[in-house]
């Protein structure tokens, strides 16, 4: 079975109806049980951040349940094998760019749903966009 990792923006971009048609396909794969998706509590961390600014509170809690809920989706939290592998970086990145490239990287996942070319440089990543 194909892993993904969504960023932040793919993600979001599927929440608001308006995901390009590759990211769109990814997770209509996932839905299906041919693709599995990995979401790092630092999207969901930077999900929540944007909805506030929104002040969609009540999505917020409407979104963790479904992402939970996904049999082909997991939420997959900041560890310290990610601490060690920054640790293991010469280059600074943006943080939470940091954190997701190497999510991927641990969990042997290396296409990335993101718009950002930073992103999958940090790992060598394949790009979905």
């Amino acid at each position: 079975m194909y892993r993904y990792v969504f960023d932040t923006v793919a993600l979001v971009r599927i929440l608001d109806g308006n995901a390009t048609p590759r990211v769109k396909e990814v997770y209509d794969k996932a839905e299906k049980g041919k693709a599995e998706i990995i979401v790092p509590t630092m999207v969901l961390a930077e999900i929540i951040w944007i909805l506030r600014k929104r002040r969609n509170y009540d999505l917020i809690h409407e979104i963790i349940a479904d992402l939970k809920r996904q049999q082909n989706t997991l939420i997959v939290p900041f560890s310290s094998d990610i601490v060690e592998e920054m640790a293991k970086l010469k280059r600074t990145h943006e943080l939470h760019d940091e954190i997701i490239a190497l999510m991927a990287f641990v969990y042997g996942v290396n296409k990335v749903c993101t718009k950002d070319d930073d992103l999958v440089k940090i790992k060598n990543l394949v790009k979905i966009w």
